[in-house]
């Protein structure tokens, strides 16, 4: 069975980072799927991740990460994910580093 791989990305009130987040996201990981958990977000976050080609899940109420991290995994376990990586939204994560800390799997 091949290895699935899912990046959750939490995001609170995040328009205007979540198109570049997704895009840099995307261009490093082609083969993955991006999943944007809008945590609650009074802006525009859950639309403008749709647009910029994330699947999405909205809450209806900020969780905080923890809370948006669960509905994520439990998003991965019910979509037969069979690994998961978080990507913060405001970009302070390098997308390019997704595979060398996925490899680390094969350690863990």
């Amino acid at each position: 069975m091949p290895e699935t791989t899912l990046i959750i990305v939490p995001a609170w009130n995040e328009a205007q980072n979540i198109p570049t987040t997704v895009r840099e996201i995307t261009a490093a990981c082609p083969s993955y799927d991006v999943l944007v958990i809008d945590d609650g977000s009074t802006d525009s976050t859950g639309a403008v991740a749709d647009a910029a080609g994330a699947r999405g899940v909205r809450l209806p109420v900020h969780l905080g990460v923890g809370g948006a991290m669960r509905a994520g995994f439990l998003y991965a376990a019910r979509h037969g994910y069979s690994r998961v990586i978080q990507v913060d939204a405001d970009g302070q994560h390098n997308p390019q580093d997704i595979d060398r800390v996925l490899a680390g799997l094969d350690h863990a």
